[in-house]
């Protein structure tokens, strides 16, 4: 029988190797597909920005303003005060030459025991010695004023030792409390126009007294007290002392003349609250 008309039978390498080789090229392309997309994703992670976490930086502080440096105002003084308003039942204790590292302890506590606020009258020189006793004397709402640097008859000096001996002690204050003084008081009740000029400059007035209790001489406590008490009326500034020796007998007088003057009906205040109340 001829073979014409009958469908030829495929070859085997059609029927299985080409197939076969079809499935494996297919494979391949879908590995390498595979491959390529891992190391694309592999560059893309390596060379990506890290995100740094960023720390705010805080705003800074801002300093405090520091306080102005009070400066000096100057005042027209034309002369001494003695006393204050004659109508008030005021009077002021004033200490002279301290301060004293005993007898100012001993008067700051007199006073606090009677709720009495006075003026001290410092020396620069004693103050410069003792620094915390006059920290002592403002902190307690007393009035720390100026009486010169050593203690000099000022109406035998020059201008310019007037000068220093006036400046020299204000400014040493203000270092030592941080306020100007605004009184001086001159040394024996002595001065000239070139003081009350110096403390015009100095902004400060200058105060003497009217009751002089003699304390200075050392003449008893009863003697200190009967001379204060003759001697006082309304608006009085009284003379005592908490250095320049001695003041034992003063210390001993005082609470005995702030009782009778607090019975009496006296309101005892500082210089300042007197010359204000006397507006």
């Amino acid at each position: 029988m001829s073979n014409q008309g009958r469908n030829p039978r495929p070859s085997l390498f059609l029927r299985i190797v080409l197939p076969l080789m079809v499935l494996c090229l297919l494979g391949a392309g879908v590995w390498l597909l595979i491959a390529y997309q891992e190391q694309a994703t592999a560059q893309q992670r390596a060379t990506a920005t890290p995100t740094v976490a960023v720390t705010p930086t805080p705003s800074p502080t801002p300093s405090p303003t520091p306080s102005p440096t009070p400066t000096i105002e100057p005042i027209t003084v034309t002369q001494a005060i003695t006393n204050g308003n004659r109508q008030l039942k005021e009077v002021a204790l004033t200490f002279d030459d301290g301060p004293h590292p005993a007898n100012t302890e001993q008067v700051l506590a007199i006073l606090q025991q009677y709720h009495v606020k006075a003026t001290f009258f410092a020396l620069g020189e004693n103050i410069q010695a003792n620094p915390d006793l006059i920290k002592k004397e403002y902190q307690a709402g007393h009035v720390v004023a100026s009486h010169t640097w050593s203690h000099p008859n000022l109406q035998t000096l020059s201008q310019k030792q007037i000068h220093d001996e006036m400046r020299n002690t204000a400014e040493l204050i203000y270092k030592t409390i941080g306020v100007y003084p605004p009184l001086m008081r001159p040394p024996y009740g002595n001065y000239n126009k070139q003081v009350l000029k110096e403390a015009g400059k100095l902004g400060e007035q200058v105060i003497l007294w009217d009751v002089d209790t003699e304390d200075w001489k050392l003449p008893g406590p009863n003697s200190i007290y009967d001379t204060a008490m003759r001697e006082v009326g309304n608006g009085s500034i009284i003379l005592m002392h908490d250095g320049g020796g001695n003041r034992s007998q003063t210390i001993a007088a005082l609470p005995r003349l702030i009782e009778t003057l607090q019975k009496q009906g006296y309101k005892l205040v500082t210089v300042p609250q007197l010359l204000k109340d006397s507006e």
